[in-house]
């Protein structure tokens, strides 16, 4: 059975066969359209109104500004003066004078390489934020989840309650005809009572789990009151996985932390050759003109001269930049290894999780298929039997507990199955589920 066939709702049909009793639900396609529909609201709140998220376009443009500084920057021309004068005490004093001005020349693309690591390090933000973005989705999505669980889980009690409001009202029949005892209505009451309180429960619960969302959005509890979480989530998002070969391969692809290692690596090596390229000396220029008197003749007419002259620095201690790309090299190994040890990581934790969406996934069918059923024909058996004075409150109320208990399980495993599946999600940057409603956005990960 595919995991998105409906379980068959036993508790609901209880009644409906044996009484007769319509139960009104709310529109499965109404609840999955908002559903699927609200994501995206989420999303778009998360990832605009989230401060941290908006600090990484900031260093983004940061980066982008150090590298159209370095791209542009151009050595300052230099202006040199001198002025000669005679030694005192020689028999002639004299001055001579000096102008020069020089200018160093770039080398051909050698302020590109000098805004590699700004460059770089712009593409580092950019995965840092996907990163992040990846980790709060997965969170936005794991309380929507939740949420759908505990809606899932009321509307449960809900047929719970009206099962035993009409098994309240048949007994109160019964008793009138002298074929039931008032005790029977005692057991019934409190059977109601447990359940309206494992109601209130959980709508204590789904307040907090909203306000845990409005504060991960960064939003007033309000806005998060107005999206529509319904429990149809929980059948709507389950979908067929990927082989685990498939998986991996999507996972070294898109994980978003792989691309951050892989970004700090090319900030390494841009780096490193920015070492290199300082080892590059770039060439100056010079004109200048100076008036000096003939060092043979300090006395005579004054020399008028122009000056044209070229000059490069030595790189004799060009030595001293090893240390420093070595620097930068071992960097750039750590980060290989630590992203080899991450992608090891990585297929440990999706093949752990894939050996718990094969459990569950294989429970989920067993109780869909057999135990349900059996749960229900139980269920219908006694009401019958209790109508016909046969069987006892008690006895009923044991019965449509059993069947409240495998609907419990089927919710909890659908609602398990889920959570394993954004998992999957996160660790794949998105690439599962790409095709569907709750697909990542398109700027974080790969939404078709």
């Amino acid at each position: 059975m595919h995991p998105r066939q409906l379980a068959g709702r036993g508790v609901r049909n209880t009644f409906a066969i044996a009484l007769g009793v319509g139960i009104s639900l709310t529109s499965a396609n109404a609840v999955a359209s908002d559903g699927v529909s609200e994501i995206e609201v989420l999303d778009t709140l998360a990832l605009e109104e989230n401060q941290s998220l908006a600090a990484f376009d900031v260093r983004v443009e940061e980066a982008r500004l150090q590298a159209s500084f370095e791209e542009n920057r151009l050595p300052e021309p230099v202006f040199e003066y001198m002025l000669d004068l005679s030694v005192p005490g020689t028999g002639h004093f004299t001055t001579g004078h000096m102008v020069r001005i020089m200018q160093m020349l770039p080398r051909p693309g050698a302020r590109e390489r000098r805004a590699g690591p700004a460059r770089a390090s712009q593409e580092v933000a950019r995965a840092q934020k996907r990163a992040v973005s990846a980790d709060l989705l997965r969170d936005i999505r794991l309380d929507v989840v939740e949420l759908a669980r505990i809606e899932a889980r009321l509307e449960l009690i809900e047929d719970e309650v009206g099962l035993i409001d009409d098994a309240i009202g048949l007994v109160e029949e019964l008793a009138g005809l002298g074929r039931a005892e008032h005790g029977e209505l005692l057991q019934l009451e409190l059977a109601r009572e447990a359940a309206l309180d494992r109601r209130s429960e959980l709508r204590s619960s789904r307040r907090e789990r909203r306000a845990a969302l409005a504060g991960r959005l960064g939003v007033d509890t309000a806005v998060i009151d107005e999206v529509d979480i319904g429990p149809q989530i929980l059948e709507d998002w389950l979908i067929d996985l990927p082989s685990r070969d498939e998986l991996l391969a999507m996972a070294q692809e898109n994980e978003p932390r792989l691309s951050t290692y892989d970004a700090e690596m090319a900030v390494a090596a841009a780096q490193v050759e920015l070492v290199e390229e300082q080892n590059r000396p770039w060439p100056s220029i010079m004109v200048g003109y100076s008036n000096m008197p003939p060092m043979w003749e300090m006395g005579g007419p004054r020399d008028q001269m122009i000056q044209v002259g070229f000059s490069i620095p030595l790189p004799i201690f060009g030595s001293q930049y090893d240390d420093q790309a070595s620097q930068w090299q071992a960097s750039q190994q750590a980060l290989e290894q630590d992203r080899s040890h991450q992608e090891q990581s990585l297929a440990g934790e999706i093949d752990a999780l894939l050996a718990g969406w094969n459990a569950d996934y294989e429970r989920l069918n067993r109780h869909e298929r057999e135990l349900l059923p059996l749960a229900g024909d139980l269920a219908r058996q006694v009401l019958i039997g209790v109508e016909l004075g046969q069987r006892s409150a008690a006895e009923f109320i044991l019965a449509v507990q059993q069947e409240i208990e495998v609907e419990g399980r089927i919710i909890e495993l659908r609602a398990g199955l889920l959570e394993q599946l954004v998992e999957l999600q996160r660790f794949t940057g998105g690439a599962i589920g790409a095709d569907q409603d709750w697909a990542y956005p398109q700027q974080v990960g790969v939404r078709q």
